[in-house]
């Protein structure tokens, strides 16, 4: 490869770096070598301008990691001359991490590093004295920065602590709660649709008593339901479990595995009182009492899911009880019924059994699944499967009959909530009560409901189950 560069030492000019080098003497023949000079004890003017600059950096790097770390401040005046790098820190508070409770003394022992620093005069770089290492600061005397008073800007105070220190707990025991544990509502709708909420940008069903609980609570988007229809969604909300590993996976073969542990098992080991008032939906053909061996202690509802479809049925469980509902007469329907005399509906008796659990309970923490069966459909009555006492507030809507019950369940289920926040909060337990409202899955179109009439899917695609799942003998959750 050519170049036309011309070298200075080519064009006879001395090179601007060998020019600096001194000759290098080669001693002649038979001579001893000229001993070299021994070193004088200082580096060259050169190096030692990069030693300062080195030292100064790291000083001020180690200033500036003290200063962030926020050391405690020195309770012990500095020399005439230095500087206490740690006095401009910022103060920890007594429960900071960083400082760890002495079992032994009740100590709080910060573990860190202080330099003291001092100017040089002679050079004015800042140059470290020593190192203080700060431990065994007492928790009765913590120094706070008063605010500007009588005596001045910047002062100091010494406040007292005088609290005991309480014992750490021992390995393995769970911290310490002062008072009683929160009680638990959990209330669960039937085939209820995310969009079918005021909350969830629902504009024409009215539902005022759940958008109440959004506003001074959590709506929770991005909770989703374990499986598309009820029995394997209740089975995955109760044991924890996805529908890969849970027992039940479908609208067949339901029944939960003995020894199952769930929600309420634990909880009644934790000292609940636990009760399951509404649609139990984990055992078909229905096996009496079942609740009570999941960890329930009280039960009242239906067992079986398709028991559960006649909002006015003859019978109830009341634990392993078989109750009758006076009133209901019922005409067998295929697997389920149709009340051919209503009188009772079973939504406004869960809704009394509930009340009635909060207030023989008030005084021991409770966990409470309110399971409603509404909006589900009783699909052994065809078009007039969507069974409600009546259509109010909707029954001057121009909507077709089958929407007009369907938004009048979804209210009545609102004003059903609203009954059980009243109840506890004239038992004085709402402020100490989680209540937690969800649907077991998404919107159903059985018995003439339409989900993009009211927007039920809140523009989310698919519903619950087609209607040709029942022709072919399926039961729906």
């Amino acid at each position: 490869m050519a170049s036309n560069a011309t070298f200075p030492e080519s064009a006879g000019e001395p090179h601007p770096i060998t020019a600096r080098r001194p000759p290098r003497r080669t001693p002649a023949r038979g001579t001893a070598p000229a001993a070299e000079p021994r070193p004088s004890g200082r580096l060259p003017v050169h190096r030692c301008r990069g030693v300062r600059v080195a030292v100064l950096l790291a000083v001020g790097w180690i200033c500036l990691a003290t200063s962030v770390r926020g050391a405690p401040p020195c309770n012990q005046p500095s020399r005439k001359g230095t500087r206490d790098a740690s006095r401009a820190a910022p103060l920890l508070p007594a429960n900071h991490p960083r400082l760890c409770r002495s079992r032994r003394a009740g100590h709080l022992t910060p573990v860190d590093l202080r330099p003291l620093i001092q100017v040089d005069r002679k050079t004015g770089c800042l140059r470290v004295i020593r190192w203080r290492v700060v431990a065994g600061v007492s928790s009765e005397r913590i120094v706070r920065p008063s605010t500007v008073g009588a005596a001045g800007e910047g002062a100091e105070q010494t406040a007292p602590d005088t609290r005991p220190a309480a014992p750490p707990p021992a390995r393995g025991e769970a911290p310490r709660r002062s008072g009683r544990p929160p009680n638990i509502v959990l209330i669960i709708a039937d085939d209820l649709g995310l969009g079918d909420l005021g909350c969830y940008g629902q504009r024409f069903i009215r539902t005022p008593n759940l958008d109440r609980l959004a506003r001074t609570g959590a709506r929770f988007t991005q909770h989703y339901a374990g499986a598309p229809t009820g029995a394997a969604a209740r089975c995955t909300l109760l044991t924890g479990k996805h529908t890969g590993h849970a027992d039940i996976r479908g609208t067949s073969h339901i029944r939960l595995a003995p020894q199952t542990v769930t929600l309420a098992s634990v909880l009644q080991k934790a000292g609940y009182a636990t009760a399951l008032i509404g649609k139990w939906g984990l055992c078909d053909p229905p096996v009496p009492g079942d609740p009570l061996k999941f960890g329930f202690q009280t039960f009242f509802g239906y067992l079986d899911p398709i028991h559960a479809h006649n909002y006015y049925p003859d019978f109830l469980w009341k634990n392993d009880t078989r109750c009758p509902i006076k009133g209901n007469v019922v005409e067998v329907r295929g697997r389920g019924g149709v009340a051919i005399k209503k009188s009772q509906y079973s939504h406004h008796l869960f809704t009394r059994e509930a009340m009635t659990f909060i207030t023989e309970h008030r005084n021991k923490p409770f966990f409470l699944l309110l399971a409603y069966t509404i909006p589900h459909a009783n699909n052994e009555a065809g078009e007039d499967g969507l069974e409600v006492p009546d259509t109010s507030p909707y029954e001057g809507t121009d909507w077709p009959p089958p929407q007009k019950r369907y938004a009048a369940m979804v209210s009545r289920l609102d004003a059903s909530v609203g009954q059980i926040v009243a109840h506890l909060q004239l038992q004085g337990l709402l402020e100490n009560t989680l209540i937690l409202f969800t649907s077991d899955n998404g919107p159903h179109a059985d018995a003439g409901a339409k989900p993009a009439f009211f927007d039920s899917t809140a523009a989310l695609p698919g519903r619950r189950v087609e209607k040709s799942w029942f022709a072919a003998g399926n039961a729906g959750g």
